[in-house]
């Protein structure tokens, strides 16, 4: 019985460690024009707050005595973070997160107080905030979207804001349940072990120097990723599905404003 759950445990080590492509620079090259180019010189606003509300606040990782990965999130019903309960000997904790500090309250019915006094060291944990990496790929790929030539100008001409307003992923429930009943032996040649499908609303808005709205664009994009060995993504799938649905709307919106560009330019450079 062992023996059955070694092999597509290494299998699956093997498919991670060698045969599946890694974000690289190339995938936060943007399609020309870019908003940089479309726009007169202009600065540029995205919420952080907004984007890890959409997608994720990130992870706390514990190593010691208490293990494994704690999920954070926003509560519903007030303006705290907690943490919600993913680690594998952990049993029911709640704290508030905020950007100086990160307290853990750890409840275990084990815990003896004899033990810690006698050895403190025995429940020492380590925890270690874990960043949400597709959080920084909106920000860098957004920046090269606003990159212009250099110029000696330095004047501001208006605003421009970027707000996330929906993120949604779903992974290919049929294909994942094939890989599993297979032991991932098709993997071997190729065959695709799951697709990551993300579905993303993006709202950009355009501000003059007065702080007046120039004009307000909405737009959906998708994108697809595959989780596949020799041509496919491993852990990195999910940044490359999500990277990929925000150049589709980036698109989208550029296409927009592009149609509106000369009216766009001409409120931005006027007093």
């Amino acid at each position: 019985m062992k023996d059955k759950f070694i092999y597509p445990v290494f299998l699956m080590f093997l498919f991670f460690a060698f045969g599946c492509k890694t974000i690289k620079e190339k995938d936060f090259k943007v399609s020309n024009p870019t908003l940089g180019t479309i726009l007169p010189k202009i600065q540029t606003s995205i919420d952080l707050k907004n984007l890890k509300q959409k997608i994720s606040y990130g992870d706390i990782k514990l190593t010691g005595y208490y293990d494994g990965v704690i999920k954070i999130k926003q509560d519903p019903d007030s303006n705290n973070l907690i943490l919600v309960d993913r680690a594998v000997y952990l049993s029911e904790q709640k704290t508030n997160v905020n950007s100086d500090s990160i307290k853990i309250m750890i409840e275990d019915r084990n815990f003896k107080l004899k033990d810690y006094r006698m050895n403190p060291d025995k429940y020492y944990t380590k925890a270690t905030f874990i960043q949400e990496e597709r959080v920084n790929d909106f920000v860098k790929l957004v920046s090269s979207e606003m990159k212009r030539t250099a110029e000696s100008d330095s004047t501001m001409n208006g605003n421009i804001q970027v707000e996330l307003l929906s993120f949604k992923e779903k992974r290919n429930a049929l294909l994942t349940f094939f890989s599993a009943w297979s032991l991932c032996i098709p993997a071997l040649i190729g065959a695709p072990i799951t697709c990551v499908k993300t579905t993303l609303e993006l709202q950009v808005t355009i501000y003059n120097k007065e702080n007046q709205t120039i004009g307000i664009y909405k737009a959906k994009g998708i994108g697809r990723a595959w989780i596949a060995m020799y041509w496919g993504y491993g852990s990195d799938c999910w940044r490359k599905s999500s990277l990929l649905a925000l150049k589709n709307v980036m698109d989208k919106i550029k296409a927009d404003i592009e149609i509106d560009r000369a009216s766009i330019n001409n409120k931005l450079m006027s007093n």
